[in-house]
């Protein structure tokens, strides 16, 4: 399930020069950080050490924002997949109410009087997406042991009466590229 449009994304990369936002800069931190291959050993590493101490330090200094959510659930898809539950239990419960916040449960899927892959649409469809990644991450997280006995960040009225967007919908020049290499044998 996609939690951020390609398309906008490279929107936002080459704004990234005359912006400078310190959310977009941690999002591309932690996507750094999932595709890093760590060291042998049980410590932990130096850069998910700056990218977390980074998203507490941001989310205590801005506004809240869609970029923050994102890098937040990413950290924490890193976090679990690393054994480290309590810390994606923590990470995961300030995303959810930073969604909560801005209103990310309340979002409804693109409406018929939007130009489907129009920016805004596809914006619609990034948020009703990234509510529903924040609700699974929530979930299963609580399964392992150490969490088992926390209670959810969201609460039963926070799943979405809508599907997720898949990522030929969010992204449909990407999404059929990616087909043609997929199916070829």
């Amino acid at each position: 399930m996609p939690i951020m449009s390609q398309k906008l994304f490279y929107r936002r990369l080459t704004e990234f020069s005359k912006t400078k936002r310190p959310d977009f800069a941690l999002l591309l931190l932690s996507i750094v950080l999932c595709i890093h291959c760590p060291a042998s050993g049980t410590t932990q590493e130096p850069l998910y050490r700056a990218v977390r101490s980074t998203f507490w330090s941001l989310n205590a200094t801005i506004d809240a924002s869609l970029e923050m959510v994102q890098s937040g659930v990413i950290l924490s898809c890193y976090e679990y997949g690393c054994g480290m539950y309590r810390e994606c239990y923590k990470t995961v419960g300030v995303c959810v109410r930073i969604g909560q916040l801005m209103g990310l449960q309340d979002e409804k899927p693109p409406s018929e009087e939007l130009q489907y892959y129009s920016d805004e649409w596809i914006r619609v469809a990034e948020r009703c997406n990234l509510w529903w990644a924040l609700v699974i991450r929530d979930r299963s997280t609580l399964l392992h042991d150490t969490t088992l006995a926390t209670p959810f960040a969201s609460g039963r009225d926070a799943m979405p009466e809508h599907l997720p967007f898949e990522a030929f919908d969010v992204d449909p020049p990407f999404s059929r590229l990616g087909d043609g290499v997929v199916t070829r044998d």
